[in-house]
């Protein structure tokens, strides 16, 4: 959590984050922020602490809505890869 609240603050406040570094860094952080983004937010209204991992939030729902603009999975499918 701690990870994707500092790339999101550095997206917000320093980083001219574009597609390229979305293509990049969107599969991971769309994949986790799914399942992580419902309890955070859950944490958020039973602490009562409105800027818990905002920006955590903030760079999970980007990466999410950037995929889903584009008709990308939410996993990276990775073809010739051996099942387990």
């Amino acid at each position: 959590m701690n990870c994707f609240d500092y790339i999101g603050f550095i997206a917000q406040h320093y980083w001219e984050i574009d597609n390229d570094s979305l293509d990049w860094i969107s599969p991971p952080i769309a994949k986790i922020w799914k399942v992580l983004g419902p309890y955070v937010a859950h944490v958020r209204t039973l602490k009562g602490i409105n800027d818990y991992y905002v920006s955590a939030d903030a760079i999970g729902q980007r990466c999410i809505q950037w995929r889903l603009a584009r008709g990308l999975p939410d996993e990276v499918i990775i073809r010739d890869a051996p099942q387990v």
